[in-house]
Formats: C-alpha cells, sequence, structure tokens
C-alpha cells in the first residue's frame, strides 16, 4: 500500500483501483470524486476526501478504455495489473456473483476495499470474504446507500432515545423496478447465482436499514414471492420478507420490483406510538406530535465519504457482523421462499 501523504508531509488526494463497469454505480461514483462532490471531514484537511479512479479493469477491454478516457484512468489487461503499491484502495463493481473471486487478492495485500451491494450471492463466497477480511486485518466495507436514508438515523434516535418506549415492531418497503435486468446486457441481476435477482439484489435496499435500525441480531426469516408483472423474471419481482430479532422485535420487508415507481418507506411501532418515514417527513400516527422534516437524501456521496474515511484510518464504518447479518438474512429469505418455511440463519452459518 502506498504513502498516503507527500514528499512534503501534505495528505494526497486518494489513487483508487476500479474492477468492473456492469453497471451504472462506477460511473456515477467516479464522476462524484472528479466533481469534488464529497464534503470535507471535519477538523482534517481539504484533500482528506479528495480521490480519483486512477486504475480501470473489465472484461470489456473498450468499456475500461472508455472509462480511462473519461475520468483519466489507467486501463489494465488484467486485475492482476492493478498495483498494490501503486492504489490506496479498491471498489469492486463485478458482476454480484463474481465479487468474491477479484475482492480476495486485495484483501490478503491489505487493500482497503469496498464491495459494492450485494457482497456476493452465496453463504460460501461471504464466508470466504468475511475470513480473508479478518485474518489479514484488511478493512472491508459493503453497503447499501439505503444505509444513509435521512430516515435511518432518525428513526435510529427515537428508539436508542426511548422516546417509542418498548420497540415492537419495524418495516421497510423498498420499491424499484427490474424492467432493465430483463434486457442485455443486464440480464445477469435477475440470474440467482450471478445477480442474487430481486430478493437480493433490491431487497438488501430495506434490509440495509433494519439492520442498521435492529443490530446485527437477527435470529429467523420466512419469505413469499411472486411474479406478477415481470413474469420472465428469473427470480420474482414481488417479495414479503419477515424477520425475528433474537431482542423479540418482529420486521417486514416489502420488496416490490414490479412497480414503476422507486421509492423508500419505514415504519416503527412501539408501545408508546408509531412512527413514518416517507420522503422527507417523520410523522407520528394520530397527529399529536406534529410531522418533522427529514433532510433532503445525499445518494451515494455519505457512503463514498465513508469509504474514503476507511482507507485514511483503516477503521471500518460498518461492523462485520452487520455486514454478514444483512448478507444472511437475504440469504435467508431466498431459502425460505424455494423451500416454504422459516430459516434460522445459524442454518447459514
Amino acid at each position: 500500500m502506498t504513502d498516503l501523504a507527500t514528499p512534503a508531509g501534505e495528505v494526497r488526494p486518494l489513487r483508487l483501483g476500479l474492477l468492473g463497469l456492469g453497471f451504472s454505480h462506477p460511473h456515477a461514483f467516479a464522476r462524484l470524486f472528479r466533481d469534488n462532490a464529497l464534503e470535507p471531514a471535519a477538523g482534517r484537511p481539504d484533500t482528506w476526501r479528495q480521490a480519483a479512479v486512477t486504475h480501470i479493469w473489465d472484461d470489456d477491454p473498450a468499456a475500461a478504455r472508455a472509462f480511462a478516457d473519461e475520468f483519466g484512468s489507467n486501463a489494465v489487461t488484467s486485475p492482476d495489473d492493478i498495483p498494490t503499491d501503486d492504489v490506496d484502495g479498491v471498489l469492486i463493481e463485478t458482476r454480484n456473483g463474481e465479487r468474491a473471486r477479484y475482492a480476495l487478492p486485495f484483501l490478503r495485500a491489505g487493500i482497503p476495499t469496498f464491495i459494492d451491494k450485494p457482497i456476493c450471492t452465496t453463504p460460501d463466497d461471504l464466508r470466504l470474504i468475511l475470513d480473508t477480511a479478518r485474518e489479514h486485518r484488511t478493512p472491508l466495507f459493503s453497503t447499501s446507500s439505503a444505509r444513509y436514508h435521512p430516515a435511518v438515523p432518525a428513526l435510529r434516535r427515537l428508539i436508542d432515545g426511548g422516546e417509542l418506549g418498548t420497540l415492537l415492531a419495524v418495516r421497510a418497503t423498498t420499491s424499484h423496478t427490474i424492467k432493465r435486468y430483463l434486457e442485455e446486457p443486464h440480464t445477469w441481476q435477475d440470474d440467482i447465482q450471478m445477480g442474487g435477482g430481486t430478493i437480493v439484489n433490491m431487497g438488501i435496499h430495506g434490509m440495509e436499514p433494519l439492520v442498521t435500525l435492529l443490530g446485527p441480531g437477527l435470529e429467523s426469516v420466512a419469505c413469499q414471492t411472486e411474479k406478477r408483472y415481470f413474469t420472465a423474471s428469473r427470480s420474482e419481482d414481488t417479495a414479503l420478507i419477515t424477520l425475528r430479532w433474537a431482542t423479540g422485535v418482529l420486521a417486514t420487508l416489502e420488496v416490490y420490483s414490479g412497480s414503476a415507481v422507486g421509492g423508500q418507506r419505514f415504519t416503527a411501532c412501539g408501545s408508546a406510538g408509531v412512527v413514518e418515514a416517507a420522503v422527507n417527513e417523520l410523522s407520528w400516527w394520530g397527529g399529536k406530535t406534529p410531522p418533522a422534516r427529514l433532510p433532503a437524501s445525499r445518494g451515494y456521496v455519505p457512503m463514498l465519504e465513508a469509504f474514503c474515511d476507511m482507507v485514511r484510518t483503516r477503521e471500518q464504518p460498518v461492523s462485520l457482523a452487520e455486514t454478514e447479518a444483512v448478507a444472511l438474512g437475504l440469504f435467508a429469505a431466498r431459502r425460505a421462499a424455494a423451500e416454504g418455511r422459516t430459516v434460522s440463519l445459524f442454518e447459514l452459518r
């Protein structure tokens, strides 16, 4: 790994490697880095969160060259050609089912690694990734940007502060069409082994906030699925998932990917009342407490800020226990739907 300071002792911008261009995130991330869209970190030099993708690989050489031309990167012909002594961190943006294969060399080399959502598509790959990160003490970060939805910290404060009384249940609803996943070259995302299908690839946008709110102690999962609109899907376009935490708190995750309307909604129910977060407003049922305005979403920016901070400090923004709970919860939902029963996370560990 490179020295993060210049010879004069100044904090230089980060040099990042990026593997994979199979979907929209890599270009979106690179633009945010190029445009200096990340906010400076409090008490740190202005260059702390400045970064650029200096090396790019994709299995389509023409796509890699086009990316390199747009963002001033070095297009390499093999993942092995990304020099571990000349990048500070890497972003793994390959097809979901291939992420363990491409992440492991960097984890073994101690390079701080971001693996885009979902981290992988099988429990075996998950164990391999997490065990490698632990063995080599390499910072690892994998998340949906939904973790940073403005409603999540607002609900967390209410739960932690006791304003809901005894927490009974939480509901997360996420809607995002899979229309594009049924068209080439994106059909791999609808494949259960390579992309995870709707449960894994889209359900993570609700599972990530639930684990953020309730912690990693997810215990068991049940799930039902259907194909109501996108009947040609190889996975599903609708999923209803019920979850139980070891604390006794119940949760519901609704995944609507047959709808053309996208969005997210969260509800928390406690002995003292029910509060719902939708769009940019937090409101209590019954109207006794005035609605509270939520900050506007910052999209991918908070996630990339957390990644840059991790590269600098080598401190993980999310515990591996939470990362594991998110992934295993989705894998358990997949198994529960296939087998028509409640699945314990213990079975997958």
